[in-house]
């Protein structure tokens, strides 16, 4: 693996990997190593092989295999193909295009007869950052936001997601938790996490058209989000700043789009009043 510069390839504690140098954090490395499947900080998730953390300024994910039934996981860790290492690489890809994404600062795993049992994932963490979904359900409160700023919101939205595509990634799971809103103003910043099944088309010949090959799949799956918030009506302002089209030549794929995400992605029961 080729390192950025700024990163630098470490053996800490049994456990191999990569991280940023140098490290900005008051909390070592070393200590968020020997915290790896015990509670610490504030937990976000902590299921039985996986938890999420959050210490300081610091955005932890984790993963502690139990032996041979998390054999898939194990085998994915022997390919090289863990969901965490799959992050960090796809997060420093992002990084490298320009594409916004929390900060890829460290990557290690602990590697026994050959397979990865504990492996850890850490990104920086920006409290003023909230998901998309947690986001909007807070705004759709205030009715002036609605009436006043929620058409601006769309539009923003829809050429954040253009910029990330014309920068040559599709995400393949754009949904309300995967993206994170950042309020600054009369605008919006938006950054893109959970890359595990991102994809990258040559650098050196970047996509031109919108939608690029693969794209109009995180679209139909965004849409289902929208859903939840917004009017067909509405929705179209997103899909018109996401299309660099006239309105006639993004007719067809707008209604394409709304009939495939709704297939696909049924609204949940009680969202579907007013919301169509």
């Amino acid at each position: 693996m080729i390192l950025p510069r700024g990163y630098r390839e470490v053996q800490i504690f049994g456990f191999r990997g990569f991280m940023r140098e140098p490290w900005a954090s008051s909390i070592r490395i070393e200590d968020l190593l020997s915290e790896i499947g015990r509670p610490a900080g504030v937990i976000v998730k902590m299921r039985k092989s996986r938890a999420i953390k959050i210490r300081g300024e610091l955005h932890i994910k984790e993963e502690f295999l139990q032996g041979w039934q998390s054999w898939p996981l194990l085998l994915k860790g022997l390919l090289n193909r863990g969901r965490l290492r799959r992050q960090w690489c796809a997060s420093l890809l992002a990084q490298e295009r320009g594409i916004p994404t929390p900060e890829p600062l460290a990557y290690l795993e602990e590697r026994g007869r050959l397979l990865s049992s504990k492996s850890l994932l850490v990104t920086h963490y920006e409290s003023d950052l909230m998901a998309l979904s947690h986001y909007l359900r807070e705004k759709m409160r205030e009715a002036s936001w609605v009436s006043l700023r929620g058409q601006y919101f769309l539009k923003g939205l829809g050429i954040g997601v253009r910029r990330m595509h014309e920068r040559g990634m599709v995400h393949h799971d754009l949904k309300g938790s995967n993206i994170l809103v950042k309020e600054e103003g009369e605008v919006w910043s938006f950054r893109f996490t959970d890359l595990k099944a991102s994809r990258f088309p040559n650098w050196d010949e970047p996509e031109k058209s919108i939608p690029m090959a693969g794209g109009q799949r995180d679209i139909i799956r965004l849409l289902a989000t929208l859903r939840s918030f917004f009017s067909e009506a509405e929705r179209r302002l997103f899909l018109f700043s996401y299309l660099p089209l006239t309105p006639k030549e993004a007719e067809r794929l707008i209604a394409k789009w709304e009939a495939e995400s709704l297939k696909r992605f049924p609204l949940p029961r009680g969202l579907g009043n007013g919301c169509q």
